[in-house]
């Protein structure tokens, strides 16, 4: 992996992990004795600038899938891609209900499936929102993962100044 690659990567991550932990707490995780099924939402921006970055994608997609998200993901959590563009596609991918045995071949087919997108328009991440914010409201327990060019600021969300800082 060069070095523009790792910088990249890394400063994804922690857009990802900023926005994970920030919608996580937002939505009102209650303690329970019987824990609420997860959701997990990954979103792609298909932007030319990301295309370049794909091999760098496809290896983070296999250490996040073989180690079940660090260990955050469990069996039977839910689990959709969507992908973006100057619109918003998120029934282009079968949503799944994780099964940790089977992460292999799910990070193969969202591979796949990424490698066969159009990366040939600007991307914006203020087609998520408002399909975002129905999603954040009707989830127990929610963590978002956006891949992005970092040049797309997310914008009309609480959540803007921590992810938008976090390049």
């Amino acid at each position: 992996m060069n070095c523009l690659t790792a910088q990249f990567l890394f400063r994804t991550a922690r857009r990802w992990l900023a926005l994970g932990a920030v919608i996580f707490a937002a939505s009102g995780v209650r303690a329970a004795d019987a824990p609420q099924p997860g959701r997990f939402l990954l979103i792609f921006e298909t932007s030319p600038a990301l295309k370049k970055n794909l091999p760098a994608i496809r290896q983070t997609l296999d250490i996040l899938f073989s180690s079940n998200l660090q260990h955050e993901m469990q069996e039977n959590d839910d689990l959709a891609v969507w992908t973006v563009d100057q619109d918003l596609h998120p029934d282009t991918f079968r949503l799944e209900n994780w099964v940790p045995a089977n992460a292999e071949v799910y990070s193969t087919r969202l591979k796949d499936f990424l490698g066969r997108q159009n990366f040939t328009r600007r991307a914006s991440l203020d087609a998520v929102q408002p399909q975002l914010n129905r999603v954040v409201k009707n989830s127990e327990r929610l963590t978002v993962l956006i891949f992005c060019d970092s040049q797309a600021h997310l914008v009309g969300t609480p959540y803007d100044s921590g992810v938008n800082r976090s390049e």
